[in-house]
């Protein structure tokens, strides 16, 4: 299968990933893995973004702000987490939940 000029991929990743989240601006993406870690990189060149470690357990869903800054993201840890994107640093984090994540539609609810 051929290239189409000018496009770019994503580095290829060792563990499996559970969720995919892209940012409104299409500049960014970030991959939320079955270990926790959430990986992104610009969409633009390729080049990684810091990683999102945090999550005990498998990332059960993402999402970005418009220009890809922010990201939130919940866990099997029952754990809530937004994350600043450009430092990798949680900017808050919300544990102590007694019910497990469920996913409607395109965005955490």
């Amino acid at each position: 299968m051929g290239s189409r000029k000018g496009s770019r991929s994503v580095p290829s990743l060792v563990l499996p990933v559970g969720r995919v989240a892209l940012s409104g601006d299409g500049k960014r993406v970030l991959c939320a893995m079955n270990n926790g870690v959430i990986r992104g990189w610009s969409t633009i060149n390729g080049i990684s973004l810091a990683d999102l470690v945090g999550h005990k357990g498998a990332v059960l869903a993402i999402s970005m702000n418009l220009d890809g800054t922010r990201a939130i993201s919940t866990g099997e840890d029952r754990s809530l987490r937004l994350w600043n994107v450009n430092t990798g640093a949680p900017m808050r984090v919300f544990e102590g939940h007694t019910k497990t994540h469920q996913r409607h539609g395109d965005g955490l609810d």
